[in-house]
């Protein structure tokens, strides 16, 4: 009598279960919006926990599932909504915490979240390549989380961030190609008084100094819209011809890549292994402060 109950339990549970299931299936089947927005909400909770990493991927699982819900109701609203609220959320929540952590100079951390961030930007602007802000908020990603990187870099004398240029008469400058030699990066614009000034102090310093292993390489950053004005791009080649160190054109990833430095002449002094070894303060910046910084390098 008891296996037989037992027996009898069991097929019950079973029907349960299989009855239960088929019906969450055709339910999941007839109304996926409402599957995503379970989905959505889970997300909401891990956001508000600060769980961040979680919160992100499953709002791309509920933005895939409204993707599949707008196909079978192509004029649904809600659902449009919530597709672009969940591929925006990725983002933005990975920028927030990205800002936090550099509020603590977490910048290494600061900097991951901001890829994260820039990673899910791009492709929201995939799967919506009209919305607007995800375009500025993509660019926001990019600037801070190279700043950010770089003052992780920089504070721990990290590897230089790669520079490859092009050179004022159509050639090429590559950074890693002087790897044995002490390396002043100067970046600079054509329409800079306290530019026009540096440069003929460089070339002093270059002139004592490059036999013994010291380089240096101006980047003009007149093509990049952020500090290009009418016409600074001639005025920095103009400038450029009474000197005999490099010359090359800087542009928006070659500033996102070392810093997004905020004024120009900003000078970044790389060591014999290729390491940022220092960004040097405007006090230091006399030939005789530089001469001597670089000589400790030789």
């Amino acid at each position: 009598m008891t296996i037989k109950r037992s027996f009898i339990s069991v097929i019950t549970i079973f029907l349960f279960v299989v009855v239960n299931f088929n019906i969450l299936k055709a339910d999941i089947i007839e109304d996926p919006g409402k599957l995503a927005y379970k989905v959505m909400k889970t997300a909401e909770s891990h956001k508000r926990k600060g769980e961040v990493y979680e919160a992100g991927k499953i709002f791309l699982e509920s933005a895939m599932i409204y993707k599949k819900a707008i196909k079978s109701e192509p004029e649904n609203r809600g659902y449009k909504t919530n597709f672009k609220y969940c591929l925006g959320t990725r983002g933005y929540i990975h920028i927030k915490k990205g800002q936090s952590m550099i509020k603590e100079n977490k910048f290494g951390e600061a900097a991951k979240y901001f890829k994260w961030a820039a990673d899910a930007y791009k492709y929201a602007i995939k799967e919506l390549p009209g919305e607007r802000n995800f375009k500025t908020n993509l660019e926001y990603a990019q600037y801070h989380g190279g700043a950010a990187n770089f003052e992780y870099q920089m504070g721990k004398k990290g590897q230089a961030p790669d520079l490859k240029l092009e050179d004022f008469n159509g050639g090429k400058i590559d950074l890693s190609d002087h790897k044995g030699k002490v390396v002043l990066i100067e970046f600079w614009t054509g329409w800079c008084p306290s530019c026009k000034k540096s440069l003929p102090k460089l070339e002093k310093l270059y002139k004592e100094l490059s036999a013994k292993g010291f380089e240096i390489i101006a980047v003009a950053m007149d093509k990049d819209k952020t500090w290009k004005k009418y016409g600074s791009d001639k005025k920095a080649i103009e400038s450029s011809k009474q000197f005999s160190y490099k010359f090359g054109w800087g542009d928006r990833s070659v500033s996102n890549a070392w810093g997004n430095f905020n004024s120009v002449p900003t000078l970044i002094l790389i060591d014999k292994k290729g390491n940022l070894y220092k960004k040097v303060p405007s006090e230091e910046r006399s030939v005789e402060s530089l001469k001597n910084l670089i000589q400790s390098l030789l």
